[in-house]
């Protein structure tokens, strides 16, 4: 009995542990698809890409990859209940959604939103 319990066990972490690779990996192809993407509307928008620009993916997988992480402990953490980690496939999913939209943006309106930013922050 106790096997077959044991058994269960490693089966869940092992079912854990194959999603919680499928969500990293689509993380990480959806930030490269992103960076690909920004590249090239750089060099068709005619601007230099700098070090400073290129610094902004990994900030960005800084803010990505940290929360989770820590969703990823709390699945393991409760994947004797959950049938799968659902808070680290749900975080993932929002990570590339915001992918995606970045992604499909213009870089007008890029541009635009920049803009925005640096004139409201240029009266303090």
């Amino acid at each position: 009995m106790e096997f077959l319990v044991e058994t269960l066990k490693n089966a869940s972490l092992h079912i854990h542990a194959v999603w919680l690779a499928i969500a990293y990996i689509a993380v990480i192809l959806a930030m490269a698809v992103d960076f690909i993407a920004g590249l090239r509307k750089a060099k068709l928008a005619g601007k230099v890409t700098t070090s400073r620009a290129l610094k902004m993916t990994t900030e960005k997988a800084t803010k990505y990859f940290l929360p989770m992480l820590c969703l990823s402990c709390i699945d393991v953490l409760t994947s004797f209940v959950l049938s799968a980690p659902f808070f680290t496939l749900l975080m993932g999913a929002f990570n590339i959604f915001c992918e995606w939209k970045s992604v499909l943006e213009s870089t007008h309106d890029k541009s635009a939103y920049t803009y925005m930013l640096n004139s409201a922050t240029s009266y303090y």
